[in-house]
């Protein structure tokens, strides 16, 4: 199999995996084998176990800081070893193309919703190994990560085709991308994470640096950076990917408070009951 770029090839990884195992060095040790040029970014390894919906808002939110050509593998896998598909992802943004690799499980349905132009690929398993002269026996049934999602990864922003190992498909699953609502005053959405810090950082977008944010007993006024909240006390900001942000002062906002992901969230220009 020829590649058809000449560049070192971009290679960004998404995982449930943390850095405790040697579960991440594994990936980086089969990209480097098969390309010792490769570029290896750690976009995030501590999506919490098991959780599609936040690896699929991170992505959403972060792959448009890399360059076109970059292939994203993002491995968030309780099915590794069932029958569920492996999906190769195309997009186009803002006029850059890059790959997404990922098991077909929901993870991939916001970049396949909001990008401009996309094409989704199935993989046909058995067609790649043998494009590599290999046999099923020597993939591990539990970790895909390693032997398939990112090798292929690595092989497509090289510049390999696609279509020697894939075919087009129209349906897909679709069960982590569940948007926020929009009505004339209000947005309603949920808490996707808490970061290192404790903020809660939701999936609601503003353009705003105004109104009033309530999720759960507590309502929140907005500041426009952190040092603006008084000592002690929380508001919401809009944070670095463009939504509702819950803060505290010199404290976790998640520990402090006790909010978590799935908290439903609602943003509102109008006080409650307005």
């Amino acid at each position: 199999m020829a590649a058809l770029a000449a560049e070192a090839p971009v290679v960004a990884l998404l995982t449930d995996f943390g850095l405790a195992d040697d579960y991440v060095g594994q990936m980086h040790a089969r990209i480097l084998t098969d390309h010792p040029g490769a570029r290896i970014v750690d976009l995030c390894h501590d999506v919490a176990p098991g959780d599609i919906a936040h690896a699929a808002f991170l992505l959403l939110h972060d792959a448009q800081y890399f360059p076109a050509g970059t292939a994203f593998v993002a491995v968030v896998d309780p099915g590794v070893g069932t029958e569920r598909d492996v999906l190769l992802v195309d997009a186009e943004s803002a006029g850059a193309v890059r790959w997404f690799v990922s098991p077909d499980n929901g993870l991939l349905d916001p970049v396949i919703d909001r990008s401009d132009h996309v094409r989704v690929r199935g993989l046909d398993l058995a067609a790649w190994l043998a494009s590599r002269g290999m046999r099923d026996g020597d993939v591990s049934a539990t970790f895909h990560g390693r032997d398939v999602l990112a090798p292929i990864g690595a092989d497509l922003a090289a510049g390999y085709d696609a279509g020697m190992f894939s075919a087009e498909v129209d349906g897909w699953m679709r069960q982590a991308w569940r948007p926020p609502s929009a009505h004339e005053s209000t947005r309603e959405g949920r808490i996707m994470y808490a970061d290192r810090f404790g903020n809660l950082i939701t999936d609601i977008p503003v353009e705003e640096s105004s109104g009033t944010v309530y999720c759960g007993e507590y309502t929140f006024s907005s500041v426009r950076t952190f040092a603006d909240i008084e000592p002690g006390a929380a508001g919401w900001l809009r944070g670095s990917k463009g939504t509702v942000e819950i803060a505290r002062n010199g404290s976790s906002a998640a520990e402090v408070l006790g909010l978590g992901p799935g908290e439903p969230v609602t943003f509102s220009t109008l006080p409650r009951g307005g």
